[in-house]
């Protein structure tokens, strides 16, 4: 399946759109064509186990700190992206999916698509890792 990914985030492309339940992300590629949610590409990536999760390292994660920094001025009681200081990777949960996917190649790349934020008590960034592996 083709889609399209970002390399590089132009925060002043981004626009957060509040509905009743969650905070859509709509980021505008050109004057004439939008994406709903944020696509981004990260390269050599590694993972770690630690507890029930697993963490994300990339050499161009820093890429989501303008994101991070974002949301964070722009919505109350939010989660970061990142929950280190020095935003070296992000946490996901440990599932059976999650497991294979990011524990199978020492050395990756991945796309992630972080669609909205859902509404509570405290909003929470969801990220979905794109699976472009051909079965």
């Amino acid at each position: 399946m083709k889609y399209i990914v970002l390399n590089q985030l132009n925060i002043p492309h981004l626009h957060i759109i509040d509905t009743k339940h969650c905070y859509k992300f709509k980021y505008n590629i050109t004057k004439d064509i939008s994406i709903f949610g944020i696509p981004i590409h990260l390269s050599n990536c590694f993972t770690k186990v630690s507890g029930n999760s697993i963490l994300l390292y990339s050499k161009n994660i820093y890429l989501l700190q303008p994101l991070d920094f974002y949301i964070k001025k722009y919505i109350d009681n939010c989660l970061t992206l990142f929950e280190d200081k020095s935003c070296e990777f992000i946490r996901f949960n440990l599932n059976r999916f999650t497991e294979v996917l990011l524990q199978e190649n020492p050395d990756f790349s991945i796309n992630l698509n972080i669609k909205y934020i859902r509404k509570g008590y405290i909003n929470k960034p969801i990220i979905h890792i794109i699976n472009d592996n051909e079965t």
